[in-house]
């Protein structure tokens, strides 16, 4: 019996630790990090840089005597082939604003619309002469001078998530700009602007539609904040303009002007749903 007691109060005390041990391998475990849905409209502001490329051919040149039907294009083919094309690419600041819908239809997946506008002040001018008109006798201070404003888009989005807070996306949609072509006569009445002469100037502005695609990456970066850069190509495709020398349109060209951007942004957006 004595035996027996103290084995029982042995058997006890080696089991306690033991017991021990196993209440704190049992123990709650710690609650897991909140996960963010991407899905949800949000608004943004963005800033960057528009880099245009615009290359203006003159296709033919009228004076007086024709009204307006091209005399001298084909019967002078080396003036009109003067320093035609020519390149007019600039580069300016952008600043712009975009707001959209995100959709997480999977864990790994986001899709969503998203629609920008922004405005930069991109402009190049070329002082020798207006592309397509030089004379070869005379020295030619004819100005020429093309110039990009405003853009906007609307675009449709896909997103991979390489994890819960960065996406990798790739857009494509629609988009429009602002140009303007710009032709001013030089001080010498001796040049193209025969007749006008003395800085005078004809302008034609247009609002030109093309279609874009870009890229870029995403991250959330608390519940509601999301910070991005990308970059966009968007292609106008051709402007025709006409261009008047003098104010009674007695001389006067008609050009095309093709314009494609490249854009690179990094913006800043505020999400307005939860998790």
């Amino acid at each position: 019996m004595k035996i027996t007691v103290i084995g029982a109060v042995v058997a006890t005390l080696l089991g306690t630790p033991v017991l021990a041990a196993d209440l704190a391998v049992k123990a709650p475990p710690p609650a897991p990090a909140p996960v963010y849905s991407w899905t949800g409209f949000y608004v943004g502001g963005s800033v960057g840089g528009r880099w245009t490329d615009a290359d203006w051919t003159t296709t033919c040149l009228y004076t007086p005597f024709s009204a307006n039907n091209c005399p001298l294009n084909g019967l002078d083919p080396n003036r009109l082939a003067t320093r035609n094309p020519q390149s007019f690419d600039s580069s300016a600041v952008r600043g712009g604003v975009y707001a959209g819908y995100n959709w997480q239809f999977d864990p790994r997946w986001v899709a969503g619309v998203e629609a920008d506008a922004g405005w930069a002040d991109n402009r190049k001018s070329v002082n020798n002469g207006i592309p397509g008109t030089l004379q070869a006798v005379f020295v030619d201070n004819d100005i020429a001078e093309v110039k990009q404003t405003w853009d906007a888009g609307l675009r449709g989005r896909i997103g991979y998530l390489i994890n819960p807070g960065l996406m990798v996306f790739v857009a494509g949609g629609v988009s429009w700009t602002r140009l303007q072509a710009t032709t001013t006569c030089g001080p010498i009445p001796l040049t193209w602007c025969s007749v006008g002469g003395g800085g005078l100037s004809a302008s034609t502005s247009m609002t030109k539609v093309g279609w874009t695609v870009g890229g870029g990456l995403e991250w959330m970066l608390a519940q509601r904040w999301l910070l991005r850069g990308e970059y966009r190509y968007a292609d106008y495709g051709k402007a025709t303009v006409n261009l008047l020398a003098d104010p009674a349109g007695r001389d006067g060209l008609l050009a095309d002007i093709n314009v494609h951007t490249h854009t690179a942004l990094f913006g800043v957006a505020y999400k307005f749903s939860g998790p």
